[in-house]
């Protein structure tokens, strides 16, 4: 459940790195993410298998 509860027994696990959802956020990830884009929609227009992710094209998703 979200947010965590403040009582929740994993607020004090000692282990425990709690982040917001923004937590992989970073100018390189941006970069790589942007990337894997372009390199998905190139293997869509070339007929290649999509490698990053998915791909709509129209109402059918291609890829993983």
């Amino acid at each position: 459940k979200e947010p965590l509860p403040d009582d929740s027994p994993l607020r004090g696990a000692p282990r425990l790195t709690l982040t917001p959802h923004v937590a992989w956020f970073s100018d390189g990830a941006s970069d790589r993410m942007s990337g894997w884009t372009v390199d998905d929609v190139l293997d869509v227009l070339e007929g290649r298998p999509v490698r990053h992710g998915r791909v709509a094209v129209g109402s059918e998703w291609l890829g993983s």
